[in-house]
């Protein structure tokens, strides 16, 4: 999945004394597109193929020793395309083009981005936002208000029916993908009755027996998601709500189609449920763990 690093180590660790290195990538965006090294092989650009202040360069995080820095939109205005560096749609353009543990930095540096880009202004008082001294935040130095990054919890939700599996796909997707039932938690709830809501909202059906398998970060949109099985209770009949959804029906095992990558939780799940009939390793296999979660 996107998060899978292999031996790598993500470090998020808040180090406000770093400066920035000249191996360090720098992450530029304008909306969803990154700047990319396109000669004379794609890459991510390093400080030291930038001309710009260094003392404006934020420092994110490290994959290992490789330290990643944000530059922020105001003073990447003077950054222009050339024959060198080009801007891409991180979500669809060079994902495959670059190795995994790059890409994941990419996608976690967008969520960073997106919150230092939208606490600039006190959301209290109006009055310009600094970075907090001791932790990653944004702190009003008039009225003390304090924002952290943003970070909302969604469900994923694989309702099993035996040998089958409830595959959906979203109104007005472009991808046509198909996809499990999946939505964000409401304040006051658990995960389990956000799975349970979710479920009744979008197909009008039951469950029970939920079943954590695993979770994921998404910087995409800063969420997490957080994946669940769950076993049909009682009538199976779909009741499909329209404005969600384009379709929901029941998938037989081997009829499930699969995407072309596995870098999603959804996808995993759909994956893993296809190949393993066996019920308990069905839970646990994603992650090779022991549920945390059984109601």
């Amino acid at each position: 999945m996107l998060q899978d690093i292999g031996n790598r180590k993500y470090n998020p660790d808040f180090i406000p004394e770093r400066k920035a290195k000249d191996e360090d990538y720098i992450m530029v965006f304008r909306g969803p597109k990154l700047l990319m090294k396109v000669r004379p092989e794609i890459d991510l650009p390093r400080v030291s193929e930038l001309c710009v202040d260094r003392e404006k360069l934020i420092y994110l995080f490290s994959i290992d020793e490789q330290g990643f820095v944000l530059l922020m939109n105001k003073d990447a205005e003077s950054i222009t395309e050339n024959d060198e560096f080009m801007f891409h749609n991180l979500h669809s353009e060079v994902e495959f083009e670059i190795p995994d543990w790059r890409y994941f930095g990419c996608t976690t540096a967008l969520h960073f981005a997106y919150f230092y880009e939208h606490n600039k202004f006190c959301g209290v008082c109006g009055k310009p936002m600094v970075h907090h001294e001791n932790e990653r935040s944004m702190v009003c130095p008039d009225c003390g208000n304090i924002r952290y990054h943003d970070m909302s919890v969604a469900v994923i939700v694989g309702v099993r029916n035996g040998n089958k599996l409830l595959l959906t796909q979203y109104a007005g997707s472009r991808t046509g993908h198909y996809a499990l039932v999946a939505g964000f938690m409401e304040p006051g709830e658990t995960l389990e009755d956000t799975v349970r809501r979710e479920v009744m909202e979008e197909t009008g059906v039951k469950v029970k027996n939920i079943r954590y398998v695993g979770s994921q970060p998404w910087g995409y949109s800063r969420n997490i998601l957080v994946g669940f099985y769950a076993d049909l209770d009682g009538d199976d009949t779909i009741i499909r709500q329209e404005s969600e959804l384009a379709t929901a029906d029941w998938y037989d095992r081997e009829d499930i189609p699969l995407r072309e990558n596995l870098m999603s939780l959804t996808a995993t799940m759909m994956q893993t449920f296809k190949q393993n009939k066996d019920e308990d390793a069905i839970a646990t296999s994603i992650y090779d763990a022991k549920p945390e979660f059984q109601v």
